[in-house]
């Protein structure tokens, strides 16, 4: 063999064994837990939400306390990140069902514009209701959880604003279908 071929065969297999090691090692459930500072809340399963508001869209500022009353889906995710941007059409869907089998879904955009956010929601066909929360090492996702850092993440809160489950990258259908019976079953809800 030529020093040339076996220098660019010798190439492909190191990229492509990279790209394996890095899709192992960044994978949700693989990514290492980040420290996180002692002053930070982050919650676990059976603790309340925290009192907070995040502004929408145009800029007004809404509590997270206007969901309480009815399950809903907290899904922290970024236009740059694409499994969220997979997952989004999923959560609106069960979204837009909410009054029969769903469940309401709240879309965190982990961005700091709303214009960039409101633009990639309208050229991908998404009605979601969309908050804004400052994206960084510790961010809000952090306190309901998200201890790697992994996006998407999304949690589920009961009618009391209690963090009933919580899961680190893509939902599937059969995560929301289990996750509405959670909601049933710990809410009484009868749907």
């Amino acid at each position: 063999m030529r020093p040339t071929l076996v220098i660019v065969i010798a190439a492909l297999l190191a990229g492509a064994l990279g790209l394996a090691a890095g899709r192992w090692w960044f994978a949700p459930e693989r990514r290492p837990e980040q420290p996180v500072p002692a002053e930070v809340q982050v919650l676990d399963i059976g603790e309340r939400r925290p009192d907070t508001a995040l502004a929408d869209l145009d800029g007004t500022m809404r509590p997270l306390a206007e969901h309480d009353g009815a399950p809903v889906i907290l899904n922290f995710w970024a236009t740059w990140c694409p499994p969220c941007v997979r997952e989004l059409p999923l959560l609106a869907d069960w979204h837009d069902r909410r009054d029969a089998d769903g469940l309401a879904v709240l879309a965190i955009a982990l961005e700091t514009e709303a214009e960039p956010v409101a633009d990639f929601m309208t050229a991908h066909g998404l009605d979601l209701p969309v908050r804004l929360a400052a994206p960084g090492r510790i961010d809000l996702s952090t306190t309901f959880g998200n201890t790697r850092g992994v996006l998407p993440y999304s949690v589920l809160l009961g009618a009391d604003g209690r963090v009933l489950a919580q899961k680190l990258g893509e939902l599937k259908d059969s995560d929301l279908q289990a996750w509405a019976e959670l909601a049933r079953g710990e809410d009484g809800l009868a749907r």
